[in-house]
């Protein structure tokens, strides 16, 4: 891989100590400035928003002032606040400079994901994906447990403060990202971020790749939010062993994401986006029905493995519909997408749960996902057939 897509990588996994990281603190930090359970979700909620509301117009400015200096701007600011959060006494600064944090992190994540790999042919942009979603699954499980383990020996202002490494990867990103490319004769800045960016979502193809990178994380969230509840009061299983499953589920995904840029370079990428949302959706269908703790475990398994697929393809067929002048404001529309799949997947099963068993609540969410596949001949027709 090139430097930039080391760094770029490095630079998504770095911000992932906004969420992962912080998640084993967040009772502590509950109990230090003595607040309820809403008021400890703020601290998430706002984040969340953030990055859902501002990644899009900050990541535009990406495509007219250069990727490196908005990536390495948006480090900083997220390491920065991360020093706020890590030192703060009063709780409105601590939500404002989480609100700010999540922002800069929704960024990171736009600009990264359409720097990884970009240029390349499929396949090679496939491997570059590849990488960049296993390091980011490692991290999932790496992070939360770097935390515990810093809360077991300090408090949580040291776990909060793994959020500083951001900053000397800042400096990393700036000797290893390029600067803004040459723009082509007649083009100027006017011409690059939103305007083109949209455009692209406005096409068939543009706006069939954002369906499954919606479902990917409607039918995660729903499982890693609400499968642990079903597994424990159905069920019967301990915290450890849910614990064990959603590790293996872990490495599930990862196996699969490394096998995706080899799916990809012998059939369309559209198709391996469908085996993904096949694979994980299908399991959350028959999860009421499964007769036993083991068949239960196996569904769970089989998601990770949909889930590492379908992230790989699904970045794959987002690179090939952003537009060149407005890539980075593509993908910061594309993460607001996905995080609103984040969001609709506590909407849907708080709402089914109201009237209906969590079971069946699992159940619609992936019904939905197997519907979300009625796009893939789009997707199909949207893009250049594969290489032989």
């Amino acid at each position: 891989m090139r430097s930039s897509d080391n760094a770029a990588t490095l630079a998504s996994v770095v911000v992932l100590t906004g969420v992962q990281g912080i998640a084993p603190a967040l009772p502590e930090i509950r109990d230090a400035f003595g607040l309820d359970d809403s008021g400890t979700s703020l601290l998430t909620v706002g984040y969340l928003m953030a990055a859902a509301l501002l990644a899009a117009p900050v990541a535009a400015l990406a495509d007219k002032l250069g990727e490196r200096r908005v990536l390495v701007t948006a480090l900083l600011v997220f390491g920065g606040a991360g020093a706020v959060v890590s030192f703060s006494t009063g709780f409105a600064v601590l939500v404002a400079a989480r609100t700010v944090q999540g922002a800069a992190f929704g960024v990171v994540m736009a600009v990264t994901v359409g720097l990884t790999g970009k240029g390349r042919d499929t396949v090679s942009l496939a491997r570059a994906q590849s990488v960049r979603v296993i390091a980011l699954a490692l991290a999932e499980v790496v992070l939360p447990l770097a935390a515990g383990a810093l809360l077991a020996i300090a408090s949580w202002r040291f776990a909060t403060a793994m959020q500083l490494i951001a900053l000397p990867v800042a400096v990393l990103c700036a000797l290893a990202v390029p600067g803004r490319a040459k723009m082509p004769d007649g083009e100027d800045t006017a011409q690059r971020g939103l305007r083109p960016a949209v455009a692209a979502l406005r096409t068939p193809f543009g706006f069939a790749v954002q369906v499954p990178g919606f479902s990917r994380f409607l039918l995660k969230f729903a499982l890693l939010t609400y499968w642990p509840l079903l597994a424990a009061d159905v069920y019967g299983m301990s915290a450890w062993t849910i614990g064990v499953v959603l590790s293996v589920t872990a490495v599930a995904s990862i196996v699969a994401a490394g096998l995706a840029p080899m799916m990809i370079g012998r059939r369309h990428t559209a198709f391996v986006t469908l085996i993904g949302l096949l694979l994980a959706a299908i399991p959350l269908v028959l999860m009421p029905a499964a007769p036993s703790t083991i068949l239960l475990c196996a569904l769970v398994v089989t998601c990770g493995l949909g889930d590492g697929l379908l992230g790989v393809a699904n970045n794959v067929s987002a690179s090939m519909a952003a537009p060149q002048s407005g890539r980075s404001a593509f993908f910061g529309i594309t993460g607001s997408i996905r995080n609103l799949g984040k969001f609709s997947a506590l909407a849907v099963i708080g709402g089914v749960t109201a009237v209906a068993p969590l079971g069946a609540a699992l159940a619609l969410v992936g019904v939905l996902g197997l519907a979300s596949t009625g796009i893939v001949p789009i997707m199909i027709r949207g893009q250049e057939p594969m290489p032989p």
